[in-house]
């Protein structure tokens, strides 16, 4: 399936957002002085459950927002003729001042990559990571690493030197608002590199591939969901996003309410999804190393600690491989391995999941049993078997097969903490592993209720809604990323209102995103919408920002039905 080509009237469903891409293609022209070759567009996106499981290969059920980043470009093709642009990316921004021009020279040579500084916070280097995997993916560099793929030098292409470029940028997704931003920057520009240098036939798997390795470019360790959401994202659908055994996502309609007596829709009664920004930034990049990329070393180590205490082992695992193989492929600076990996290669440290754990616990018990029942019972298990007080020693001891301690602390540095560095105190594996399993478990009863069931329509609703709940209870206490702004607005939608006081403006509310700031979702009825919204300004940002102003405040509140993904502007 192809990144498609749309009419703006396609993509865009207001008057002024379409306004909004004649704007840009017009300042494009004013400010280069030629008309865009092309233009390219990207959603942010909500995700409604399923928080911190995609790097752990779990499912989870996010939709593409309304809001975007569109690129309009011209290409400059290389070639000793071009005076002006030739070898040059320039990337500007309708924001000028908060995101000032940026010039990228391109390397001459076809086998030079463009150069990046990942310790610098600059917006511009998200465009650099989509020219740079671009151009590896052009020259075959994934070849191996993504053997599933089809790759251009397959076709006996020979690598080429990569055109200039003259982009403008718009957004309006609020950055560091949890609404992934930066994964649909990086979708764009990847495409608009794909796309310049004469790949035309791009995959949307591709591009979901692709653009998640721009973000470990910058030292952000991420998972896949925010980038297949913005890809694969469909009008009035979410998305059941699937890692394992491969990337999959399946557009899920919501249940609709009874019609009215007349036989008119009940549209009022109709689900709807507020999002509300905290206005506490969330910069994935800046906290990686306490925040996002840590919890990814936490489940990598529970996954691995969890499989020993249960005496699981992957036939195809790397421990497996190594004591069966002479070869030294498995060696580290020239030792063999001795750190005891017993699960598959898979994940972001490519060191085994709490998935691959999942299924090997599979195989031990009866088929009867539900995965969901199977999860709870790994909670259980995670309880019993881990701690929340390991320190970089404890591992060492637990995961060693050797007494060679200099040799196995470098290795397990080497591992697990070196290329995305983390900082901490203690690893609190039990946390970490209880909230990906019992959140997987909500996941997958999420989606049950959505296909199978038989409850009255508010039952129906009600029911999601508490599964939204217990999902910020654990994003708070096990995963530890929700933050104290998050629980306030969560709590204005559970506030019992009415004449009764009995009944909240909502049914569900937790975080969204990767946490430590960033934005809530909450689950409500559209005839309780302007209320909700109404309760946000009041009881929320008046009291914690004096002073805003009532465009701030709509600016931070988002109300959008799920959107179409990524695409060419025709």
């Amino acid at each position: 399936m192809s990144v498609p080509t749309l009419k703006s009237s396609e993509i865009y469903k207001s008057p002024q957002d379409r306004t909004r891409l004649q704007s840009l293609q017009d300042t494009f022209a004013a400010r280069f002085s030629a008309p865009p070759t092309f233009t390219v567009r990207s959603p942010g996106r909500v995700n409604i459950i399923g928080e911190h499981l995609d790097y752990s290969n779990f499912s989870v059920f996010p939709m593409a927002v309304e809001r975007d980043v569109v690129m309009a470009v011209r290409v400059i093709p290389p070639g000793p003729s071009v005076v002006n642009g030739g070898g040059v990316v320039i990337v500007a921004n309708t924001d000028s001042t908060t995101f000032p021009e940026s010039s990228i020279t391109l390397p001459q040579s076809t086998q030079t990559l463009v150069d990046i500084d990942p310790t610098r916070n600059d917006w511009a280097n998200y465009f650099r990571c989509g020219l740079i995997v671009a151009q590896k993916y052009l020259q075959g560099s994934y070849n191996s690493e993504l053997p599933e793929l089809d790759h251009p030098n397959n076709h006996q292409q020979p690598p080429k030197q990569l055109a200039g470029l003259e982009v403008l940028v718009d957004g309006n997704i609020p950055t560091g608002s949890g609404l992934s931003s930066s994964a649909a920057f990086v979708v764009c520009s990847t495409l608009v590199t794909l796309l310049a240098n004469g790949y035309n036939n791009v995959s949307k798997n591709l591009m979901v591939r692709l653009s998640m390795k721009c973000e470990q470019l910058v030292g952000v360790n991420t998972g896949g969901m925010d980038q297949a959401a913005s890809v694969y994202g469909e009008w009035d659908h979410a998305l059941y996003v699937s890692f394992f055994p491969q990337l999959t996502a399946k557009a899920t309609a919501f249940p609709e309410p009874p019609a009215l007596a007349n036989g008119l829709p009940d549209d009022e009664n109709k689900m709807a999804f507020v999002i509300a920004h905290t206005l506490v930034t969330s910069n994935k990049h800046e906290t990686a190393p306490i925040n996002y990329n840590l919890r990814v070393v936490e489940v990598t180590l529970a996954a691995l600690a969890l499989a020993k205490a249960l005496g699981l082992s992957a036939p195809n695992s790397i421990i497996s491989a190594t004591t069966s193989s002479s070869s030294s492929s498995s060696d580290i600076d020239g030792h063999p391995l001795l750190v005891d990996l017993v699960l598959p290669p898979t994940g972001n440290l490519a060191a085994g999941t709490l998935r691959d754990v999942f299924e090997l616990y599979k195989t031990t018990r009866p088929s009867s049993v539900s995965d969901s029942d199977l999860l709870q019972e790994l909670v259980t298990l995670v309880d019993t078997h881990l701690r929340d007080d390991y320190t970089f020693s404890d591992l060492a001891t637990l995961l060693s097969t050797s007494s060679d301690t200099e040799i196995v602390n470098a290795q397990l540095t080497r591992l697990f903490f070196s290329t995305y560095p983390v900082r901490y105190s203690a690893l609190q594996l039990r946390k970490r592993a209880r909230h990906v399993y019992s959140e997987a478990a909500r996941v997958f009863k999420f989606m049950n209720v959505l296909r199978f069931s038989t409850m009255q329509y508010l039952e129906t609703v009600a029911e999601l809604g508490r599964l939204m709940d217990a999902s910020e209870v654990s994003l708070w206490e096990d995963f530890e990323c929700s933050c104290p702004e998050a629980q306030a607005l969560c709590k204005v939608v559970r506030k019992p209102r009415g004449p009764h006081g009995s009944e909240p403006l909502g049914y569900g509310a937790r975080m969204t995103g990767a946490g430590w700031g960033g934005a809530t979702v909450h689950l409500v009825l559209q005839k309780n919408v302007a209320a909700v919204v109404q309760a946000f300004k009041d009881e929320y940002y008046r009291v914690k920002y004096p002073g805003i102003s009532e465009k701030e405040m709509n600016e931070a509140i988002i109300i959008s039905r799920p959107a179409v993904g990524t695409a060419i502007v025709e």
